[in-house]
């Protein structure tokens, strides 16, 4: 818990679809909380809990969507930044915090997309907006996310 980001998981190609797994590197577990290459993507609330863990998967999946361009995290409105950990740190302890703007730039993306591109961008949206709920009683579970129509349509 509180240890996912990109280099966290891996995707490969399988002749009965994507496989996904969990990828744990000897020294990722840093005092920080992240992996030397990227920052930890950590929710607002408790330590160690899965709705920690339900906003760092948003968080990647941000990173992905936008191609780890132009930065390999989500609130990329502080990419150009010296001191990106502490603007990202800064909006994060706004109550509700500063929203990343690779969500936004989701949300845009959707009222420009042709179908079926469409309908995947907005459950995608919709999914990692949930995700993000600033408090984490108000994230979906891991149950709930499985049945998400986001994975319905992926899978």
């Amino acid at each position: 818990h509180g240890h996912l980001s990109p280099e966290s998981v891996l995707i490969k190609d399988t002749m009965l679809g994507p496989q996904v797994k969990l990828a744990w590197t000897p020294g990722q577990r840093r005092p920080e909380g992240h992996a030397p290459a990227t920052l930890g993507f950590r929710g607002p609330g408790p330590l160690c809990c899965t709705a920690g863990d339900v906003w760092a998967v948003a968080c990647i999946v941000l990173v992905w969507w936008s191609r780890f361009e132009p930065a390999p995290h989500p609130w990329t409105q502080f990419t150009r930044s010296n001191s990106l950990q502490k603007n990202i740190h800064d909006a994060l302890a706004q109550q509700p915090p500063d929203l990343p703007k690779a969500l936004l730039d989701l949300h845009l993306a959707v009222t420009v997309a042709d179908e079926p591109f469409h309908t995947f961008l907005a459950n995608l949206a919709k999914l990692t907006t949930m995700c993000l709920a600033w408090q984490p009683d108000d994230r979906p579970s891991i149950a709930t996310l499985l049945e998400h129509e986001f994975f319905e349509q992926a899978l």
